[in-house]
């Protein structure tokens, strides 16, 4: 994958459009894109990494009192075996928590490269016809420098806007079955989670509880966030286009527009087969989460004869 991304990443960056040729208010947004992802990146570390020490146990603990009904038969365990077993689960939660994380970013890392050439193809069309603002739009029907200039700036933009779209679409089919894996890899390792949660603390550790929590709505909300920005890709195109004095263009500009038009209907979505990134399956993450950490809860101790 990372090889695939990086020779992705080289080529889109050779043959692509360049941030020094935006515009001003187009640089900030850029700029203030590059903060809002630097700082997603510091916060899901940082929530990782208070999970993992709050659960460490800090105090001796008394498994007959602090252990979860549903471990009961650890009890009875040799020390060593149940060493491992610790040792095991706390691996699985800090290696699947830093893959899916590290993945989130990648996937962030990759949609706001991509974001950042769809709003340089918009700047390029809200550039158009700048120097002749001064002139009314029935006067610049029949001027040729204005007609030549927006002609070959939306036939510029269409053949970099299809591009951008192959490219997204290709990533997307390449990542499905990783996707995937990043799911069922989630549920292991909040398994997981809750084993040590239960081993130690027997679901009463309220520090832990919290942190797990936001950190998985965090790590959902990247991946929805993702998403989303897939999906809008083509229409901020279709919204820079109404916004072009459109009605000044010549027939040639107007078929190229037309063309362009057609190119941003289809919207590019992010999908793991049947699993569709999107608010949906942020709500359906949640509600899971939600629904395993109540049944642990609520299970009564007393019922289980020892």
């Amino acid at each position: 994958m990372q090889k695939y991304l990086r020779n992705l990443y080289i080529k889109i960056n050779k043959n692509g459009w360049k941030i020094t040729n935006a515009s001003p208010k187009t640089y900030k947004q850029i700029t203030e894109l590059h903060t809002f992802c630097k700082r997603a990146i510091m916060v899901n570390y940082f929530f990782v990494y208070m999970v993992v020490i709050s659960l460490l146990p800090f105090k001796p603990q008394d498994p007959y009192t602090t252990m979860h009904s549903i471990l009961f038969f650890l009890r009875n365990l040799p020390p060593f075996l149940f060493l491992l077993l610790s040792i095991v689960n706390y691996s699985v939660i800090f290696i699947m928590a830093y893959t899916i994380i590290s993945y989130a970013f990648v996937l962030l890392y990759f949609t706001t490269f991509l974001q950042i050439q769809y709003m340089l193809i918009n700047d390029s069309l809200e550039k158009i016809g700048e120097n002749f603002r001064h002139i009314k739009a029935e006067q610049l029907v029949d001027y040729e420098p204005y007609q030549r200039q927006a002609y070959r700036t939306i036939c510029k933009a269409v053949d970099y806007h299809i591009k951008l779209n192959l490219v997204a679409k290709d990533f997307n089919e390449s990542h499905k079955n990783v996707l995937v894996v990043h799911l069922f890899g989630c549920m292991l390792s909040q398994i997981s989670l809750l084993f040590i949660l239960g081993l130690f603390g027997g679901l009463s550790n309220p520090i832990a509880i919290t942190l797990m929590l936001l950190e998985s709505a965090i790590i959902a909300l990247t991946y929805l966030y993702c998403g989303v920005v897939f999906q809008g890709f083509n229409d901020s195109i279709t919204f820079a286009l109404q916004r072009c004095r459109w009605e000044s263009w010549n027939v040639a500009t107007r078929r190229a527009m037309a063309i362009f038009m057609l190119n941003s209907v289809e919207q590019i979505q992010i999908n793991a087969y049947i699993f569709l990134v999107d608010y949906n399956l942020f709500i359906w993450m949640i509600h899971k989460i939600t629904n395993v950490y109540s049944a642990l809860l609520f299970i009564n101790p007393e019922a289980i004869q020892l």
